[in-house]
């Protein structure tokens, strides 16, 4: 069965979720994927440049998180209440230096660090809403 992100965004309206401030800048590569670093000396959230290109984020990139589908709805501007938001760089990765929005994502989503500092994603869903570009990504 195949699941539209406009399910997830929909879903996102009825849950609540905390608002965070995030710092984003730095290089990278273009394969759209997300990775969450979790660890006592680093705590982060980078996009590659090809899911920041692939949403047409320009200035800044909002979250939210659909914990019981396993979800993080990324965008340039989600329609929501209180999504987590964070300032981007124009080019290459955009790396959110930002330990409530990693730890959320870690914590929230149960992502196991124990043996590892980084959790790689690239299990992602693309959908145009309200004419704005939102991505599912799959949190494992």
């Amino acid at each position: 069965m195949v699941i539209k992100v406009k399910n997830y965004f929909d879903k996102a309206k009825t849950v609540e979720n905390v608002p965070m401030a995030v710092k984003n800048e730095h290089k990278g590569v273009s394969k759209p994927s997300l990775s969450v670093v979790y660890n006592k000396n680093s705590k982060r959230v980078t996009l590659t440049a090809g899911l920041a290109d692939a949403l047409c984020l320009e200035e800044s990139v909002d979250f939210f998180p659909l914990v019981e589908d396993g979800i993080l709805l990324v965008s340039k501007k989600l329609d929501l209440e209180n999504v987590s938001n964070g300032k981007i760089n124009k080019e290459g990765k955009r790396i959110c230096y930002s330990e409530p929005l990693s730890a959320m994502i870690a914590k929230a989503f149960e992502l196991d660090y124990s043996n590892c500092t980084s959790k790689h994603f690239d299990d992602i869903t693309f959908d145009e809403i309200d004419g704005v570009k939102v991505a599912a990504v799959k949190i494992k």
